[in-house]
């Protein structure tokens, strides 16, 4: 796993590297947050040193009008939402108002928003990202997926490619978590706003937790894994995913190192 610093670029990182069982190719699959201020110097890190081709805009279509990711020419752009406008809970008439502490506190559990990501629209939705980055060409990596942090829906992509790729659970639990180093100064704001601006412990509690990773959170994927496909990842690929099992001896052909 490779840290890639840009400057305003926070969370961003290559999820390639060693791992205890296996090794992935760099410069494939990338990961971080929306992309809506880079300056020129940053884009063309990203084209020339780490081989972006394709972006995955994992936000929904309210979010992605609210803040676009740059056009970067030559770089394929493509919005593929995990969650249906107002989903979550969050309508168009809450987006617009100023008070983003009291949207906030409309939002489900988290662990509930990851087991969601799992099942019916959302599953399909997983499914059609996975199968477009399992399936890319060798021209259209390195891959860059983000949401708005970098946190959730991007850690749930990454979770699935990993434990594809033969990485073990402990292992990507550690990368899903090596997000708080950036997380934890969002979280620890929005902590103390609302402990003391709002005088709400419970509210407090809840952004900390939303604003950080958290292994409960990631969880949910290893359970589902579990309780639903009886600990088999492959039945999940296949029949969850609906990936062909030809297709994903070919991904762990093209992007793991020999």
């Amino acid at each position: 796993m490779k840290t890639i610093h840009l400057r305003g670029q926070k969370n961003l990182r290559d999820i390639g590297g060693r791992y205890k069982d296996v090794e992935i190719k760099l410069n494939h699959l990338l990961r971080g947050r929306m992309l809506n201020s880079l300056g020129p110097k940053q884009i063309e890190t990203l084209k020339v040193k780490y081989h972006l081709r394709t972006i995955i805009d994992l936000r929904d279509l309210a979010e992605q009008a609210q803040k676009p990711d740059m056009e970067i020419p030559g770089v394929k752009k493509l919005l593929m939402p995990i969650f249906a406008d107002g989903k979550v809970g969050i309508t168009h008439e809450d987006r617009e108002k100023k008070d983003k502490i009291e949207i906030l506190r409309k939002l489900p559990p988290m662990s509930q928003m990851y087991y969601e990501m799992f099942h019916g629209e959302c599953l399909e939705n997983l499914s059609k990202i996975i199968r477009l980055i399992v399936t890319a060409p060798e021209e259209e990596y390195a891959i860059y997926y983000h949401c708005s942090e970098g946190k959730d829906r991007t850690g749930v992509i990454s979770a699935v490619l990993l434990s594809m790729l033969g990485v073990s659970q402990e292992e990507i639990i550690k990368e899903y978590l090596y997000t708080n180093r950036v997380a934890h100064h969002k979280a620890n704001a929005y902590y103390l706003v609302a402990k003391y601006v709002r005088f709400d412990v419970t509210l407090a509690k809840k952004l900390h937790g939303m604003f950080s990773a958290k292994r409960e959170y990631i969880q949910v994927y290893f359970d589902m894994i579990k309780n639903e496909y009886g600990g088999d990842y492959m039945t999940f690929y296949t029949k969850g995913l609906g990936l062909t099992k030809e297709e994903i001896d070919a991904f762990r052909e093209k992007l793991i190192v020999k």
